[in-house]
């Protein structure tokens, strides 16, 4: 038995009235969640008393490493580069109780600092500074026996291999690197296409394919947008083309799907980076960690829509085969990151 077409409307009216208040209390419950999200951050993260000394000293090792390793990987570092971050890994490994710091911080900081070292007897570049660190580095090793690797590797061939297709899967998976060493020059635009094509592949919550790529090849903007993003110096006039990622947060509603913005388009752009490595074109990942108030001037400043997030930036071009070093970026053993329950 069909219901009149009177009651037929009344049942909607109701629906989309009910539809409308779920809404309202989401919208109205949403402040709630922020607060307690503000909370964990603050009890939770690098700054906060409650945690542990060791595992802050593990994260500041590996960030310090990392700037070094970073600027060795760069076209051309400049000579005695980055002594007050190597002045803050020296205090650390002195500090730092070997038993307790992740070892992985331990590899990245020594390779980084015998990286260093080398790059720097490589130009016959003496100063007091070098004969200080080597030094120090002579009793660090002693304390730290362990220390296998870390500071930078060469990637020459890697983009032969790939277009030859001899490595496996996994094998290609392990070979991607960030590359600061970029051609000069552009990408042809059907290769971009491609790139972004096969990045779309990426999974994405109920399929709402809410990522966005914004892409920037003009010299001058490119180097503007990196001045703003910070994480790009001694390279960012090098950069041939720039690609913002973005979510349409319209794509989102409930409150439980607050965080689901960064979620897909970080797996977009995971994906993204693969795809570049599949077609032979480097990448480099750069965080977009910035205020809102830095946002909304970025967001201008990239003709950007109000209604979309920034996730990251990434770096993209041509590998420069003269220049093929790249940061070794150590990884954590498999213990250090699984738990069996």
């Amino acid at each position: 038995m069909e219901l009149p077409v009177k009651a037929t409307h009344n049942i909607q009216r109701l629906d989309r009235l009910y539809i409308k208040f779920r809404q309202v209390i989401g919208m109205l419950v949403m402040p709630f969640e922020a607060v307690c999200d503000m909370a964990i951050f603050i009890t939770r993260c690098r700054l906060s008393p409650f945690v542990v000394q060791a595992r802050k000293d593990s994260y500041d090792l590996i960030f310090f490493s990392h700037t070094i390793e970073k600027g060795l990987s760069l076209p051309h570092p400049r000579p005695l580069f980055g002594r007050n971050n190597i002045c803050r890994v020296l205090h650390l490994l002195r500090s730092c109780h070997p038993q307790q710091v992740n070892p992985v911080a331990i590899h990245m900081a020594l390779g980084s600092l015998y990286a260093y070292i080398s790059y720097h007897r490589r130009l016959s570049i003496k100063a007091p500074f070098l004969i200080e660190l080597a030094d120090e580095l002579t009793t660090l090793v002693e304390r730290y026996p362990e220390f296998r690797d870390g500071g930078t590797k060469d990637v020459a061939g890697v983009a032969s291999l790939i277009e030859n297709r001899q490595l496996g899967y996994s094998e290609f998976l392990e070979s991607r690197y960030s590359c600061r060493n970029f051609q000069e020059g552009g990408i042809p635009q059907q290769r971009l296409h491609e790139i972004i094509r096969i990045a779309q592949q990426a999974p994405s919550q109920c399929n709402r394919q809410a990522t966005r790529i914004h892409l920037y090849q003009e010299k001058q903007e490119i180097e503007s947008l990196l001045a703003l993003q910070g994480g790009a110096r001694g390279f960012a006039t090098r950069v041939p083309a720039l690609i913002v990622v973005t979510s349409d947060l319209s794509a989102w509603s409930s409150r439980a799907e607050r965080n689901q913005c960064y979620v897909d388009s970080g797996l977009f752009a995971m994906a993204l980076m693969y795809a570049c490595h599949a077609q032979g074109v480097g990448s480099c990942g750069l965080n977009f960690s910035k205020t809102n108030f830095q946002e909304w001037g970025f967001r201008r400043a990239a003709q950007i829509p109000p209604g979309e997030r920034i996730v990251m930036l990434m770096a993209l071009g041509m590998q420069d085969e003269k220049s093929t070093l790249a940061a070794r970026s150590a990884r954590a053993p498999i213990e250090e990151i699984l738990r069996v329950h």
